[in-house]
């Protein structure tokens, strides 16, 4: 039924015109049936994944897809916890030539020194880290994902799987910290900021597309991970704000690589989402999130957004 297609439209990312097709999912050929199960893969629909890759017969699959259909089907398999079946066909993969499935291997099944599963996480410490350490990890960890989770009105169908390194890289050599959000996955490095990647999760998974920005997306994950209300956050956070052009920052998706001035943007950022929350209520909020533009937040937040945009600057002290 037209396999190259299929194979033209995923190569364009172009999912949504392959995702009509799972209805149909039976009628269709072999190799038809792998670019939609790579499709719903893509758009994080594991359920269905797992059950279309599990009716494609591996021994018909052309040489050039079997690699990554293995590397796919590993992190299926791995998103539901099956650890084991993961691992092979990782191994499987890797064995006829996908690197990729060799890079995955090695990134998931790191050696860990402990694993505790503890509410809806699963911890694991790559290294050796004292037990008033984890302790307190761990306590960071569940307070700020319950929050969280009340707030986003979000429930992951599985536990999420927190990498704990003593080091500020994964086992690949990617700096720490950052999140998987497809497979819900959170590499961690212990002195970072515990609660911040956390939060991503939960932003990030509010809705199935979204237009993120740097500035905004950084603002939502420091603040609700300072656990402060607008007014402490101020408090606390004041000296660190150091002046710079935030509609330029924010409408051109900058984020300053100088460290201080990286912070004082992770820091505002932060205090306008503490504003927002408290000028405009969470539903506004979240409504704005889908699309965390500034030409969104005028249209969502009212003819008098600029305004209030500019009580904020004076509250921060931008207006000097």
């Amino acid at each position: 039924m037209g396999n190259n297609r299929l194979e033209d439209l995923y190569n364009q990312k172009d999912y949504s015109k392959i995702l009509s097709k799972y209805v149909e999912f039976n009628d269709y050929d072999q190799e038809e049936k792998i670019f939609i199960s790579f499709a719903l893969l893509e758009v994080g629909s594991f359920s269905k994944v797992l059950d279309c890759m599990n009716k494609i017969k591996v021994d018909e699959i052309p040489s050039r897809l079997k690699g990554k259909y293995y590397r796919y089907m590993g992190l299926v398999l791995f998103y539901f916890d099956f650890y084991d079946e993961a691992l092979e066909n990782f191994e499987n993969g890797f064995t006829i030539g996908d690197q990729e499935s060799g890079l995955w291997k090695r990134l998931l099944f790191v050696e860990t020194f402990e694993i505790s599963k503890v509410g809806n996480c699963i911890f694991r410490f790559v290294n050796y880290l004292s037990s008033f350490e984890k302790k307190g990890i761990i306590f960071s960890c569940l307070s700020v994902y319950n929050e969280m989770q009340e707030f986003f009105e979000i429930t992951f169908e599985k536990k999420i799987n927190i990498y704990v390194f003593t080091q500020p890289y994964d086992a690949l050599g990617n700096k720490l910290s950052y999140i998987d959000n497809g497979f819900k996955n959170i590499f961690l490095y212990k002195n970072d900021l515990i609660g911040h990647e956390i939060v991503h999760l939960f932003a990030n998974s509010l809705y199935p597309q979204m237009r993120k920005n740097h500035f905004i997306d950084e603002g939502i994950a420091t603040f609700f991970s300072s656990k402060m209300d607008y007014s402490d956050y101020l408090d606390k956070y004041y000296n660190h704000f150091i002046k710079f052009d935030i509609i330029e920052v924010w409408g051109n998706d900058l984020m300053c690589p100088n460290m201080s001035m990286r912070d004082s943007i992770y820091y505002v950022a932060g205090a306008l989402i503490g504003f927002l929350l408290k000028e405009y209520g969470k539903r506004q909020l979240l409504f704005f999130l889908q699309d965390e533009s500034f030409e969104n937040a005028q249209k969502v937040f009212g003819e008098k957004f600029n305004q209030q945009l500019l009580v904020f600057m004076k509250e921060i002290g931008f207006d000097q």
